[in-house]
């Protein structure tokens, strides 16, 4: 059974939820979205910018899998895979896991 990772459906969710309120909310000001924040002030001064660019960034973002180690900081292979059971076909250790990268297809 494959392990449950964010997939390019969520993406989907996460680009229409963004979209959404950029284009609905955002004309209403910040503070149409301060209380829906978990903790309001750890993300610091939110405008409807940071909005639109998280919108427009993730936009031009593809999905893939890394290998990685339990802690989450370092690589343990070097490719990324478009399909999570590709990373579970080369996982060869239990100390690795399998992460959700976002890689941006935006030139600079």
């Amino acid at each position: 059974m494959e392990k449950e990772m964010l997939k390019v459906q969520h993406l989907a969710v996460i680009r229409a939820a963004l979209r959404y309120w950029d284009e609905e909310m955002g004309p209403q000001g910040v503070t149409s979205f301060r209380h829906y924040l978990e903790e309001p002030t750890s993300a610091g001064e939110l405008t409807n910018a940071h909005v639109t660019f998280a919108r427009e960034w993730l936009a031009q973002c593809e999905l893939r899998y890394a290998m990685c180690n339990q802690a989450g900081t370092q690589l343990t292979k070097p490719q990324l895979f478009q399909y999570v059971s590709e990373a579970e076909l080369v996982c060869d250790s239990e100390l690795a896991q399998i992460v959700a990268v976002l890689v941006s297809t935006r030139h600079q």
